[in-house]
């Protein structure tokens, strides 16, 4: 039989071609830093240039090797570096990828371990403290394990209170209904708006979205999060895109951004979320040539991206400075704008 790894290593296959770099563009500053150790650590020889390389694409200066090497050699060393970093990436994905919910999944199979073997008071804190995280973090498939176990056990009395355990299933099993309908309007919604991109009809996305809800059953207001309204941010810009016509694109998500940024403790999983909805917002508002409110969430959004660094990729850092930039430009402020995009 094959090992997990086997399995999880295949998918990123040696026979697949990846450029290196769209490789480094989904790197974080950290992953980056991370991934020049690695190299170092599996140098056996100091004449290794894969440092270096992966270096050069970084600046953009890659030609340099090429022209000192050759083609031949630089084509081998650039292979070497690239299925390393395939491999790093891998590792790293796997390895950080939803460790929160690994981790409560972990609480959930030790506290069933210790049910079996009847030590319930210890098990079933150890399932009140995961419900408590997983609930804040509107992890309903989780949540959904947990009262799967507490049901098992609300035969007694002296352990659980049945009927409690009964109201919070039907609750969870409510929230995550939504929560898959919500998923499937997207995909409903975004290949409506292709169809009408590929036939060149116009697109009506407040149309659109109030429809494919009713189809679905989706509550105004359900779902409300950084997560989907990146989603439908996204689906505005694309309607933008297609129609030339970004001042149609009323007020919702301003509203929306506000109203989720006003709650006391929104959810932590959403804070990339929350950093590219005030980008999209702000481009947006740039294209609808209102640069002063475009500029003050661009503001915000390095503000919030501060605080999570490490989750941001390269990539998106140069989307926003570009943007700043641009609007500096506009505004006049030309050498702020060079200085913006150089540094």
């Amino acid at each position: 039989p094959y090992s997990f790894n086997h399995l999880f290593f295949n998918i990123f296959s040696p026979h697949l071609y990846y450029d290196m770099n769209d490789l480094i563009s989904i790197l974080n500053k950290e992953e980056k830093q991370n991934f020049v150790r690695h190299l170092k650590k599996l140098n056996k020889r100091t004449d290794t240039k894969n440092v270096e390389l992966f270096q050069l694409y970084q600046a953009g200066n890659e030609k340099v090797m090429k022209e000192k090497l050759g083609t031949n050699a630089f084509n081998a060393l650039k292979k070497r570096v690239t299925d390393r970093l395939v491999e790093f990436l891998s590792k790293s994905t796997y390895a950080s990828n939803d460790d929160v919910e690994l981790d409560l999944y972990r609480q959930i199979t030790f506290a069933r371990r210790l049910l079996l073997a009847k030590v319930y008071k210890r098990a079933l804190k150890i399932l009140d403290q995961t419900e408590t995280k997983a609930a804040q973090l509107e992890l309903y498939t989780i949540l959904n394990e947990i009262y799967h176990t507490q049901i098992q056990y609300s035969y007694d009395n002296k352990l659980l209170d049945q009927e409690v355990v009964f109201s919070k299933f039907r609750i969870n099993q409510k929230a995550l209904n939504t929560q898959e309908n919500i998923n499937m309007a997207y995909a409903s919604i975004r290949k409506d708006i292709n169809d009408c991109i590929g036939n060149d009809r116009p697109i009506d996305l407040s149309d659109i979205i109030s429809k494919t809800y009713k189809v679905f059953d989706i509550q105004e207001g359900a779902g409300d999060n950084f997560k989907t309204l990146f989603q439908l941010l996204r689906l505005a810009d694309l309607t933008g895109e297609h129609s030339k016509d970004y001042h149609s694109i009323n007020s919702y998500f301003e509203h929306k951004i506000n109203e989720i940024e006003a709650r006391e403790h929104y959810n932590e999983r959403y804070r990339t979320y929350h950093a590219q909805c005030l980008y999209y917002h702000a481009y947006i508002l740039y294209r609808q040539r209102d640069f002063k409110k475009s500029a003050m969430y661009i503001t915000k959004a390095y503000s919030t991206i501060d605080s999570i660094q490490n989750e941001i990729t390269s990539s998106f850092f140069v989307k926003l400075k570009t943007l700043h930039a641009l609007i500096l430009n506009y505004t006049g402020q030309n050498k702020i704008a060079i200085q913006e995009i150089t540094t």
